[in-house]
């Protein structure tokens, strides 16, 4: 039996992570723009940004590591498979987990991610300090 190379499990993971992300990106973002809290709710605005962010440099990683098995002379990608070990590799698999377990909660809290929910206590407070 074949033991995988670190550098397939960390590819595989990172795409798990960027495509979570990709799609938490959009979950945050999608309900703020259709409630017209995008501008005016800035802490939602930055979190979609960071897991947007983190999605891309995810993704850049597997689309590096995965360039070389497709034919294409990438030296960052040959360089990525050489240093990717185990250790690094173990925490792209739990990272791939907590991003499949959100979306497995996702399903369960649906009724709080409806709109811009997650965000509804900062606007809450911003019409209570307005009231004042």
């Amino acid at each position: 039996m074949t033991t995988m190379e670190p550098w397939v499990i960390g590819m595989i993971c990172n795409g798990i992570i960027a495509v979570a992300y990709v799609f938490i990106s959009l979950a945050i973002t999608v309900p703020l723009a259709r409630s017209g809290q995008l501008r005016s709710n800035p802490l939602g605005a930055a979190t979609a940004s960071i897991f947007f962010s983190c999605a891309v440099h995810h993704g850049i990683h597997s689309v590096h590591m995965a360039l070389p098995s497709l034919g294409i002379d990438d030296p960052q990608g040959y360089a990525m498979r050489e240093a990717w070990d185990w250790p690094l590799s173990l925490w792209d698999v739990v990272g791939a987990v907590v991003g499949v377990y959100y979306w497995t909660l996702r399903r369960n809290y649906s009724s709080l991610m409806e709109g811009a929910q997650l965000f509804q206590d900062l606007r809450q407070r911003e019409q209570q300090a307005l009231e004042l």
